[in-house]
Parts: C-alpha cells; sequence; structure tokens
C-alpha cells in the first residue's frame, strides 16, 4: 500500500486520528511521514514554520500536511525524535527556556 492508503485505512479504524496513523506508519512501518505531536507542533510555531499569529493549542490535519510537506522526507523520522527530546527537556510549554 501507498503512504495514503494505510493512512486512509488506519484513521477509518475507530480512535485512530491521523497522528496516530502516521506513528504506526514511521515507528512500525519505516514510512517516511511525519507525526505532529505537540512537541513538534510547539517548537514548529516556534521556529515559525507555523504562523505565528494562529493561536490554536493543537495541531489540525491541515497543520500536519504543511508540516509534512516542509521537511525533507528522509529527515521526518530523526526530526520528529529529536523534536520530541528538545521539547520535552527545554522547550517546554509556557517556558520556552527553562534553564
Amino acid at each position: 500500500m501507498k503512504d495514503a492508503e494505510c493512512e486512509a485505512f488506519l484513521t477509518s479504524l475507530p480512535g485512530v486520528g491521523l497522528k496516530v496513523a502516521r506513528c504506526v506508519l514511521v515507528y512500525s512501518l519505516g514510512r517516511e511521514v511525519f507525526p505532529v505531536d505537540t512537541h513538534c507542533w510547539r517548537i514548529s510555531r516556534r521556529l515559525g514554520w507555523i504562523d505565528p499569529k494562529m493561536r490554536k493549542a493543537e495541531c489540525d490535519d491541515e497543520d500536519m500536511e504543511r508540516l509534512q510537506a516542509m521537511i525533507p522526507a528522509e529527515l521526518r523520522l530523526s526530526l520528529h525524535v529529536n523534536f520530541i527530546s528538545l521539547g520535552r527537556e527545554f522547550c517546554l510549554d509556557g517556558n520556552p527556556c527553562p534553564r
């Protein structure tokens, strides 16, 4: 199956949204997709990859598509993992630089 077909199938399952589907695709199937969790969303906004005027607390499917299109396929997994690490330790919610 192509990535889009896999996404469509996974998101048709109860309780599976685009983020979860892409996590399955990238971690279990080795596909070059970019799941956007809270850390990826927050860091992307702070980097200016998302319009700073947007005050949405969470990423919607359109934003996830836009971010994925910006990131070269071969960098998506490593960027996702590194954004999570950065978001958990340094780029925290509310205070970007606590230390």
